[in-house]
């Protein structure tokens, strides 16, 4: 993507690039929603910026060609409601794949294809989770060894329906620039339900289960958890 110095940039959504822009994404008359993802080295920040919502405008076709949906019955709102559904039906399956083996990542965990497909809808971000379950004074010791090199990565607990206790109240997320591996890329973080005085550490609130949760992008999967 091109992004001008300020930040501001513009994405072209059409079926065809005409004029060969570098920001352009293909759409189809089907097509009814837009993902924006946005990754922030400190999670806080993103309760703070004042940055202005996107704006959307319709332009005038430049093609001779122009595109007529020629499928009428085409309900963009029904379409809407159901992939909503759909993420609340795949984060109870998923966490109740993943709850067979709290506070394990090696267990034989079945998972429907469409599950991990309709709650993560990237081609270039991996994850990879574990169901955690802890008493008020226990604490869970996670070891990484040979963190693979990436653009961006993190560890989040989510609730068993994948939402995040409060941000302001609770330290739930641990990104890239807060760990800092040993020479061999290998780190240790915790996991607790109360505040540790310590950096590397994860609180889940006012949850006893849930969701750990390791995002990365841009890397190869040779990993060890």
């Amino acid at each position: 993507m091109e992004i001008n110095a300020n930040g501001d940039y513009e994405i072209n959504l059409s079926p065809e690039n005409i004029q060969g822009q570098k920001n352009w994404l293909k759409i189809n008359d089907e097509d009814y929603i837009i993902i924006l993802r946005e990754y922030y080295a400190d999670y806080t920040k993103r309760l703070k910026d004042t940055k202005m919502p996107p704006v959307i405008e319709r332009q005038p076709s430049n093609s001779s060609k122009e595109i007529v949906n020629k499928n009428t019955n085409i309900n963009t709102n029904k379409s809407f409601a159901e992939f909503f559904t759909g993420l609340v039906e795949n984060s109870i399956d998923l966490t109740n794949s993943l709850s067979i083996a709290p506070n394990k990542s090696k267990q034989e965990v079945r998972l429907n294809p469409k599950n991990s497909n309709a709650l993560f809808p990237s081609k270039d971000i991996f994850y990879e989770g574990v169901y955690v379950k802890l008493k008020e004074d226990e604490a869970l010791e996670i070891t990484v060894e040979k963190q693979p090199l990436a653009d961006y990565f993190s560890w989040t607990f989510y609730s068993p329906l994948y939402t995040t206790p409060d941000y302001n109240s609770y330290k739930v997320q641990l990104v890239k620039e807060e760990l800092l591996p040993d020479s061999n890329n290998n780190y240790k973080f915790y996991v607790t339900r109360k505040k540790l005085n310590i950096v590397n550490s994860i609180q889940m609130g006012q949850y006893d289960t849930g969701i750990l949760s390791f995002r990365f992008l841009k890397n190869k999967k040779d990993y060890k958890i």
